[in-house]
């Protein structure tokens, strides 16, 4: 999947967990697209 899908689900997830504050939606988002890091150089390599 994309980097921009992991985003959107993540975000979504986070936001459907009940009793979560700014920080812990933040950390979960987050969380989701860290598995993206790694491919963000290949954008400039091609």
């Amino acid at each position: 999947m994309s980097p921009v899908t992991h985003f959107l689900l993540s975000w979504a997830i986070a936001e459907g967990t009940p009793a979560t504050s700014k920080r812990e939606r933040l950390l979960i988002t987050l969380g989701g697209i860290i598995p993206d890091i790694d491919g963000l150089g290949a954008i400039p390599d091609s």
